[in-house]
């Protein structure tokens, strides 16, 4: 008897565990979004860029200026402002245009990989300056301050630091002004000679193959 009502009562338990499991699993503890509203005006979070440090969560995001977040579990957001100004001199090379934000640490300073361009009423003149910076600050919430000059030497935007687990080897990762018809669509590695200065020879990675990587779409020109 005792046989016969354990073969019975193991299928209704491992049901219910089951059932348990699925539930759990299609109810996830969160609800999108979990930062920024995109339904108001400047609410949407662009770019986001998340460094983990201590065990604690920061999230960055594009902007003017670029704005920070922080998080202890990834579903509630406290906002901590703005770590970051395009710069308002006239010589300066990051005048406009701060987006994609990227942050990692490195010897006890936090380095703020970034996209910035110069001022002009000629958006083909300040297309054209568009590059890869960099910022420092002594702590993840900021504030950070530029280094006063681009890291790459060319036109680039979206820089993302990768750093070799076996070499120790630090490459950066951007969108290159690849060749004229898809300008931004090819992907290069250059390596980082210190933390604000590459090599200068990129190596393509990957690059635009279709009309549609060119946003009007025209095979003829290079126009963003």
């Amino acid at each position: 008897l005792t046989l016969n009502l354990m073969k019975s009562i193991y299928p209704l338990f491992f049901l219910s565990l089951i059932t348990f499991s699925t539930t759990a699993i299609a109810q996830p503890p969160y609800t999108n979004p979990v930062v920024g509203d995109p339904q108001k005006p400047g609410g949407g979070v662009a770019d986001p860029h998340i460094l983990k440090w201590n065990g604690e969560y920061y999230l960055y995001c594009t902007g003017n200026p670029i704005t920070a977040y922080h998080s202890v579990d990834l579903v509630n957001w406290d906002f901590i402002g703005p770590v970051l100004s395009a710069s308002d001199k006239p010589e300066a090379w990051n005048q406009a245009d701060v987006w994609a934000p990227e942050v990692v640490y490195r010897n006890g300073k936090f380095y703020l990989y970034y996209t910035a361009a110069k001022k002009s009423d000629d958006w083909r003149v300040g297309e054209m300056t568009r590059r890869v910076g960099v910022a420092v600050s002594d702590s993840p919430r900021g504030p950070f301050v530029d280094s006063g000059r681009p890291v790459t030497p060319g036109w680039a935007i979206d820089g993302h630091v990768y750093k070799d687990p076996d070499t120790g080897e630090e490459l950066l990762f951007y969108s290159y002004l690849d060749e004229p018809r898809w300008p931004g669509a090819g992907i290069v590695a250059d390596r980082l000679l210190d933390w604000n200065r590459v090599a200068g020879r990129p190596s393509r990675v990957t690059r635009g193959s279709e009309a549609w990587e060119d946003k009007d779409g025209d095979p003829n020109n290079g126009s963003l």
